[in-house]
């Protein structure tokens, strides 16, 4: 079996990695591509696991029963998004490490040493948060029990470890002083409007990647969540807001002019090409026009904290911060 590596071919999009199984059952090339890598460094670790694990068809070893029978029967049963965490668990952190054992070899000491490792930091590679890694283990255990099932092992060998690994997701909040001090940080980067806007109306960080100049009302200092940017299948997307998220914000005037100043300052390179006509333009886009994927805003916030010297806080975190200006989060 042969691989190769594929860098993104959009904006946002990920790296792959393309395996050549040989001739199909009617001569053609037959080939499994991968796709959703941050780095041509963890596309080409995953190539070389799987290529380890799926050599030969062994459909015994953790990469093998994941990629050839576990996955395959997930994406006929759940929704896609769904579907996508169990590969990200799977393809990035799961078979990139044991994807060569036999699932037979699977130990709880074994198993122990691979949750803690999630949640310590790696060359270049953050932990996983706590709950990151429950997410991770309980992908493993449940791709353990239907082997178990099917007989391939006697037991599901993950119920016996540790589920308190990795490090905890993040403080609650900051002070008014962090706040600020991380403020102050973010004005001088183009995006720094962004964090003022997820602290002051607490939107979840897709909405704030999906949020259209159409959806604010300039006059009425009035903001629509009704759009959100996502990730699925590698590929960053936009869809409607469930009906029960909906809702009609009310913004300061000092944040209004501040997102005014924003557009004024971005008007020669907006954001239309990602939204399709320009009055759909995205508020907040990477600095090429593309898209400002989850993946890149989380870097940045990541950026941001350690420049500032704060406490680090998950994007979902800043919903629960005070804005120093004392304008609460808006629920």
């Amino acid at each position: 079996m042969k691989g190769s590596v594929r860098a993104p071919r959009t904006a946002g999009g990920t790296w792959a990695y393309r395996i050549d199984l040989g001739p199909g059952p009617e001569g053609g090339r037959s080939q499994r591509q991968v796709a959703g890598f941050g780095s041509r460094q963890e596309a080409e670790a995953a190539l070389a696991v799987a290529l380890a694990g799926l050599g030969g068809g062994d459909r015994k070893t953790v990469a093998g029963f994941l990629e050839l029978v576990w996955l395959p029967a997930k994406r006929a049963e759940v929704d896609r998004t769904t579907f996508d965490q169990y590969a990200w668990a799977g393809r990035r952190h799961i078979v990139p490490l044991l994807g060569p054992v036999r699932l037979s070899d699977l130990h709880p000491e074994m198993l122990n040493r691979w949750l803690r490792g999630l949640g310590a930091p790696g060359p270049g590679r953050r932990p996983l948060s706590r709950s990151s890694v429950r997410l991770v283990r309980k992908v493993l255990s449940m791709a353990c029990h239907d082997a178990m099932e099917r007989g391939v092992i006697p037991e599901n060998p993950v119920l016996a470890t540790e589920v308190q690994a990795g490090p905890p997701a993040g403080p609650t909040g900051w002070s008014t002083d962090e706040a600020a001090r991380f403020l102050a940080t973010a004005d001088s980067h183009r995006l720094g409007p962004v964090f003022h806007l997820a602290i002051v109306a607490g939107l979840r960080r897709g909405e704030l990647l999906g949020l259209r100049w159409s959806d604010l009302n300039v006059g009425k200092g009035r903001l629509r969540v009704a759009q959100q940017l996502m990730v699925e299948g590698g590929r960053a997307r936009l869809k409607s807001v469930p009906e029960r998220d909906r809702r009609n914000l009310p913004l300061p005037s000092w944040l209004v002019a501040m997102l005014l100043e924003h557009r004024r300052r971005g008007a020669d390179d907006p954001c239309s090409g990602v939204a399709g006509q320009e009055g759909d333009a995205l508020v907040f886009c990477a600095p090429d026009g593309g898209w400002l994927t989850p993946e890149r805003f989380t870097r940045l916030l990541d950026d941001l904290v350690v420049e500032s010297q704060v406490p680090r806080i998950t994007p979902s975190g800043l919903r629960r911060v005070a804005h120093p200006l004392g304008h609460a989060p808006l629920e």
